[in-house]
């Protein structure tokens, strides 16, 4: 229903006091704390102005900003970043956050974000991981999913069970607005995770012929489902079917940061060190790395926006509303298997800050030295096949295995819908990795076919227990302890069997 003796705000001299303190320091967030030193002072006047013309309906926008600041600021860019598209803006209404409106069609949006796991690390502590590896990167994206999928349930829920009933929402466009806030680093991740948990897609998979010192794409990687702390898997491709058809569209942006305040006043902060990643359409895949210090880095409201769109919506969306440079459109054809991109060369991908502080100029940055965040990504099963789908030529319905710090992988023929399997002796996590491997990391292909999957990976492990106790080389770094003592027993048993 419409707010009582509240109407929509006029833009250009109405706009929030959001660093007026209204809590003690104590319960103060650490980016809050972060931007009220005095170098900060642009900073803050970039997110100021981007509350103007927001409606703070309930009267504890300004507290939430203070205390704990991710879904505040997320809200808040989107009201720029929707007017910058030209959209008006009614916060008229009690629910949903926006009903936006642009050539002549309205809009119901819902703004979300993700948080860290209760117990867990949260984005703010720049809690440094042990060791940056494959491993760690794939559950990292484990988890990046499985909190992207809770927040997009929980939102279509709502809407199916309060928004959709009401009149200003009924028959029109439903979208989610969301950006993530789930881990450390959070940024780095780029719009891959979304990209999963939506349409199980990632990206293609790439070749280089040495031969010929070309590239070309022989595949797509994909991603079947995400897996918990607790070693259960959660199905992906929220928009692969018709069961969230309630949800015309997603907007995400992992670029809604505190980066993003500080680029747009990067003149400013002559001492800020700032790094992004850029797409390239000519180097197959592999993104630009750009390093500037303040003054010279340059970034738009808008770079780094992407608005994936529903292809079963019962109230489709309009993709010309969302027409800009910066913005990112991704749809998919699933009648026909293709994945469709429009981005610009150039299109922000990810990017970070550092500015340097005086000793004793801020505190609340990180954790306490006594604190202990709980370990939330999931832990591999050994011996254990996991579905990663995907196409490599005529491979399909990919699997992936790892054995004795081997990874083996166990596709379907495409044409003969027997099932064969490759192993290479490095633990990788994705195709293209597991195809760029060379091979001197050792190779082994049984060259029979089986008619289940199971079978195909049975018989090539039976191929790396023959390597194991002819005693060949084995990365035994990669394995567990209760590995090494098999691969011990298994090489003490073959010197007897010999004797």
């Amino acid at each position: 229903m419409p707010l009582k003796n509240n109407s929509l705000l006029t833009k250009g001299f109405n706009m929030l006091d959001l660093f007026d303190d209204v809590v003690d320091k104590e319960s103060q967030h650490p980016n809050y704390v972060s931007i009220k030193v005095d170098k900060k002072e642009s900073v803050r006047e970039i997110i100021t102005k981007w509350t103007d013309g927001f409606t703070d309906r309930d009267n504890k926008i300004v507290k939430e900003f203070q205390t704990t600041f991710n879904s505040s600021f997320w809200e808040f860019y989107l009201n720029a970043a929707l007017t910058k598209l030209g959209f008006s803006i009614d916060m008229s209404f009690d629910r949903p956050d926006f009903i936006i409106s642009k050539n002549d069609m309205t809009i119901a949006a819902e703004a979300t974000i993700t948080n860290n796991p209760e117990g867990a690390a949260p984005e703010w502590s720049a809690h440094t991981p042990p060791q940056i590896d494959p491993e760690y990167r794939f559950k990292r994206s484990q988890l990046a999913k499985i909190r992207l999928l809770n927040s997009i349930h929980e939102k279509h829920k709502k809407y199916t069970n309060n928004y959709s009933k009401l009149d200003h929402v009924k028959d029109k466009p439903f979208i989610i607005c969301i950006a993530p806030f789930e881990q450390p680093f959070f940024f780095t991740e780029g719009d891959s995770a979304i990209r999963q948990t939506l349409y199980k897609v990632d990206v293609p998979i790439y070749q280089h012929d040495e031969s010929t010192d070309t590239v070309r794409i022989i595949g797509m990687e994909k991603s079947e489902k995400a897996i918990k702390h607790n070693g259960v898997e959660i199905e992906l491709g929220l928009f692969s079917n018709d069961k969230m058809k309630e949800i015309s569209a997603i907007l995400f942006s992992n670029t809604a940061t505190m980066t993003k305040a500080n680029a747009l006043c990067s003149d400013k902060l002559t001492n800020t060190i700032f790094y992004s990643t850029r797409y390239n359409e000519d180097n197959f895949g592999i993104p630009d790395i750009e390093v500037k210090i303040g003054g010279e880095y340059k970034e738009s409201l808008l770079e780094g926006l992407h608005l994936f769109l529903n292809p079963f919506a019962e109230n489709k969306l309009d993709t010309e509303l969302f027409d800009n440079e910066d913005v990112t459109i991704h749809s998919y054809d699933f009648a026909n298997n293709q994945y469709n991109m429009r981005i610009k060369n150039g299109t922000l991908l990810s990017h970070g800050s550092l500015t340097p502080y005086n000793k004793g100029e801020v505190t609340g940055l990180k954790p306490k030295i006594d604190v202990e965040y709980q370990d939330v990504y999931p832990e591999l099963e050994r011996d254990k096949i996991y579905e990663l789908g995907g196409t490599v030529g005529l491979g399909i319905n990919n699997n992936i295995a790892h054995y004795f710090g081997w990874t083996i992988v166990i596709f379907q023929d495409d044409v003969d819908k027997d099932w064969g399997a490759i192993a290479k002796h490095k633990k990788v996590y994705t195709l293209q990795h597991f195809i760029n491997l060379k091979e001197n990391y050792g190779w082994i292909q049984d060259i029979a076919f089986y008619k289940s999957k199971e079978d195909a990976y049975n018989a090539t492990k039976k191929l790396i227990d023959t390597k194991l106790s002819k005693g060949k080389r084995i990365q035994t770094s990669t394995l567990t302890p209760d590995e090494r003592r098999k691969l011990r027993n298994r090489r003490r048993n073959a010197r007897t069997r010999r004797k």
